[in-house]
């Protein structure tokens, strides 16, 4: 049986379009990681809207959901003022994680103020329906 893209992938995390000078810089919060059992890969799309410095994006993983969060080799992207209007990807495939990690969570940090912004993280489920695990701020698909 053939499924649909959005019963294989599904919103994970987010965050709207903002001025990310001085924005938490965990996604999806601060408490919490998304849990990496439920997802075979992950999409990191960052949309650039207008910057003045340097924006960079990375992701890190954790054995615990509020644990210590530690890099993951190769997966950033730093981008600046010449970026603007462009969209990035960062791609991850669940065997990347460090040993014994579970939990991811995108972390951003930037250089300079006016730092424009949207950040989507897609996760392809292990088990679909992706659906079943999406975030609430993914509303109803138009099929």
């Amino acid at each position: 049986m053939v499924t649909k893209g959005y019963e294989d992938w599904a919103t994970v995390a987010f965050q709207a379009p903002v001025d990310a000078n001085n924005v938490d810089a965990t996604l999806p919060s601060a408490t919490t990681g998304i849990d990496m059992s439920l997802w075979d890969q992950i999409l990191v799309i960052v949309q650039i809207g207008v910057t003045t410095g340097t924006l960079t994006i990375d992701l890190r993983d954790s054995p615990a959901t509020n644990g210590s969060y530690t890099a993951i080799t190769g997966k950033t992207k730093t981008t600046t003022g010449t970026d603007d209007g462009l969209i990035f990807i960062i791609a991850l495939n669940v065997s990347e994680l460090n040993a014994s990690a579970r939990f991811l969570r995108a972390y951003q940090d930037n250089s300079a103020a006016s730092q424009l912004q949207a950040v989507l993280i897609l996760g392809k489920a292990v088990n679909p329906p992706a659906t079943d695990n999406k975030i609430a701020a993914q509303q109803t698909v138009v099929d």
